[in-house]
């Protein structure tokens, strides 16, 4: 058997027994065609290493074959938006479980490390999101190469009349944004909730808690972190500013500036549990929560401020 027949067998397998016949004769003719040039050219007949040279340069039977058959994808360019949008979310939502789940471990088994949360949190969202990414593509390889969808697009039932009415750069909300705010005031919430129904003695290796001033305004901070969830959901779904959203975003942010403020003046915010070491530093830990507050005062003032300049940019902008 000689060098071009195993060549040409090899690309026969790669073919649809429909076509393989037509493609293998139009594929060897031209090989010899290359071969007869070859040798007008250099006055001599092919040697195995002519050959073997010729058959590199046309390439691996796997590439030629498919150069004979139609584009395959992966992700084919109608869903491949699509797919990338349907990742960005996936991370998100990976995100936000392992972020609950890191959190409900830490509060459930009284594990106060920070680090082994970090580690935690790290590793799941690693793990979380290879195993989401492999579901997602392979939802949409499947999607791409079946006749019956493969010519589908998703954004098929769009409408122009349905586009943001965005003028500025400043007007689009970013993912990441409306994400990062979302992840945290669930682990706010959560947090919040858990020492409000939990006892946290209950905890052995627990060695803090709220103390009873801070405990009287949890349920009132947990009703901000509810609001500013749903608005967050809000930016999600529809990723624009509008008078609406920014007048309540506003408020939101001058009420949680006020609680801050507040609770910053609360005596009494965290206590020790039993005897633990950590009564010598009872002070200086109250401390560092008052400062904690204060800083939260100061960047709820921040972004009020940011929401009121946005407010008097948009209304100019639909005066003009």
């Amino acid at each position: 058997m000689s060098l071009i027949d195993r060549y040409i067998s090899a690309v026969a397998q790669q073919l649809p027994a429909s076509r393989r016949d037509d493609i293998t004769r139009e594929l060897k003719a031209n090989i010899l065609d290359r071969m007869e040039h070859f040798s007008e050219q250099h006055g001599r007949p092919l040697t195995p290493a002519d050959e073997s040279a010729l058959l590199r340069e046309l390439g691996h039977p796997r590439q030629v074959a498919a150069s004979f058959l139609p584009p395959r994808h992966l992700v084919s360019p109608a869903w491949f938006p699509f797919f990338l949008q349907c990742l960005t979310y996936g991370l998100i939502i990976v995100a936000g479980v392992q972020l609950l789940a890191a959190a409900v471990t830490l509060l459930g088994g009284g594990n106060v490390s920070i680090g082994g949360f970090i580690r935690g949190f790290i590793g799941g969202w690693i793990h979380g999101s290879l195993v989401m990414f492999a579901c997602v593509t392979g939802v949409f390889c499947v999607l791409s190469n079946l006749a019956a969808t493969a010519n589908l697009s998703p954004y098929c039932k769009w409408r122009p009349e349905e586009l943001p009415p965005v003028r500025q750069p400043w007007q689009r909300i970013s993912l990441f944004d409306s994400t990062m705010e979302l992840i945290g005031n669930a682990f706010f919430l959560m947090i919040m909730q858990y020492f409000f129904w939990v006892e946290t003695a209950s905890v052995p290796a627990a060695p803090l808690t709220v103390g009873a001033g801070l405990k009287s305004w949890l349920m009132i901070l947990s009703a901000a972190a509810v609001v500013a969830i749903l608005i967050n959901l809000w930016n999600l779904r529809h990723p624009y500013w509008t008078s609406a959203k920014l007048s309540l975003s506003l408020v939101l942010r001058l009420i949680l500036a006020g609680l801050c403020m507040a609770v910053a003046h609360t005596p009494d915010k965290i206590a020790v549990i039993g005897n633990s070491q950590m009564v010598n530093h009872l002070e200086l830990i109250n401390t560092i929560a008052f400062w904690i507050f204060i800083g939260g005062t100061a960047v709820n003032l921040f972004e009020a401020s940011r929401r009121a300049h946005r407010l008097l940019l948009l209304r100019k902008i639909k005066e003009a």
